[in-house]
């Protein structure tokens, strides 16, 4: 399947004049869809196919436009419908088919000056649409006349996003930790963690006693301060280690 850019609008014939809205598409069952307000992307340009239906009893009929009937559509700020400029417009509508596969169809452009005017700093406007069916001398016509909004496009053909270095910590707020684990001695009342070599005296030394089952003593292990040195520190136990399997874990923080 080949997908072609369009827009279809079910036009309800039911519903002329200022109580129409366009359904958005009829179900294979003849069922007609709930009528929508339509959405619209500002910048777009397609084909718009209007599909002239009937909502009956029985289900929807196809309503056949004499060929050389002539359709336009204008669209208009709501708030300036009084004195707004026309902000886009179709009236080259031509007959696609015949019976209920007819159509009529133009190229609605979005991309306008007016349009972009009337945008202005705005995420979306609502716009009334016009969609006006005249005879040839136009002598006769019956409007459709429904609201859409639309919307600022997004995208507007810019180039990629300038590249950017992910923001890092300044040096400051950097913090070198070291960390490890020890095995204390059976019967010890201290422990010495030494050898370690850092290249900077800690800040702070965080220590904890690791007992090796649920029903061993709890010990508790503090730091001599004027132990703390480059090459590690001392810590004294709350008491002596009763049997094999105790740990003391230690977390070196360098000052920021």
């Amino acid at each position: 399947m080949t997908w072609t850019r369009h827009l279809d609008w079910y036009l309800d014939f039911r519903q002329l004049g200022s109580a129409s809205s366009p359904l958005l598409s009829v179900d294979d069952d003849g069922a007609s869809s709930i009528a929508q307000t339509p959405v619209l992307v500002q910048g777009d340009a397609f084909p718009l196919r209007l599909y002239c239906r009937e909502r009956t009893d029985d289900g929807v009929d196809t309503v056949e436009i004499p060929s050389d009937s002539a359709i336009v559509l204008g669209g208009k700020k709501l708030s300036d419908i009084g004195s707004g400029p026309l902000l886009f417009s179709a009236d080259s509508f031509a007959l696609v088919g015949s019976g209920a596969d007819a159509y009529w169809t133009a190229d609605l452009d979005l991309h306008t000056a007016n349009l972009d005017d009337a945008l202005g700093t705005d995420a979306q406007i609502t716009v009334r649409i016009d969609i006006e069916i005249q005879n040839p001398a136009n002598s006769e016509r019956q409007s459709f006349q429904f609201d859409v909004t639309i919307r600022r496009q997004a995208y507007a053909g810019e180039g990629d996003p300038d590249p950017a270095e992910p923001e890092y910590p300044t040096p400051s707020m950097l913090v070198v930790k070291y960390c490890g684990t020890e095995a204390i001695a059976n019967g010890a009342d201290d422990h010495t963690v030494t050898g370690l070599g850092l290249d900077f005296t800690p800040a702070q030394c965080l220590v904890s006693v690791r007992k090796p089952s649920q029903l061993a003593a709890n010990i508790f292990a503090t730091i001599r301060d004027d132990s703390i040195s480059d090459d590690g520190f001392i810590v004294d136990l709350s008491a002596a280690t009763p049997s094999a399997g105790y740990k003391l874990d230690y977390l070196i923080i360098e000052a920021p």
